[in-house]
């Protein structure tokens, strides 16, 4: 169960970035991203995609709703990783319901901070995508 989580994971992560940018906000005032290309690197998760998969791993919690009901799935997340690395938003962009959703969120409001992508020397606020997979043991 554990393996498929991670392979589940994994594979989310491959194909899961998309990017965005703005200037680094001034005086903490947020700014709208804007769509940055293809030549740009997402922001990253301390220790990588197997450091954040071990960190969900760990940190998710199956709703009790979730277990009674059956219900297993992946919910897709929208992040935005602001300039300082932190977790500022987390929007569920397809859910499977019965509190999973409101624990994916809870999660990735929970994660440390990442490696903000850097751009002409400056951090750049971005958004990314994480599923997250809900399979019970």
């Amino acid at each position: 169960m554990k393996k498929q989580i991670y392979i589940s994971l994994f594979f989310g992560l491959l194909l899961n970035v998309a990017c965005a940018q703005t200037t680094t906000p001034p005086k903490n005032t947020l700014e709208k991203a804007e769509t940055v290309g293809a030549d740009f690197a997402p922001a990253q998760f301390p220790g990588g995609e197997k450091a954040l998969m071990q960190y969900i791993k760990e940190h998710l919690k199956y709703p009790k709703m979730a277990l009674e009901n059956g219900v297993e799935g992946k919910v897709f997340l929208k992040l935005t990783i602001e300039a300082d690395g932190s977790v500022s938003e987390a929007t569920v962009l397809r859910g499977i319901g019965s509190g999973c959703d409101d624990e994916a969120v809870r999660l990735a409001k929970s994660l440390p901070n990442f490696i903000p992508l850097v751009r002409n020397g400056k951090a750049i606020r971005q958004t990314y995508n994480l599923p997250i997979s809900f399979i019970p043991n």
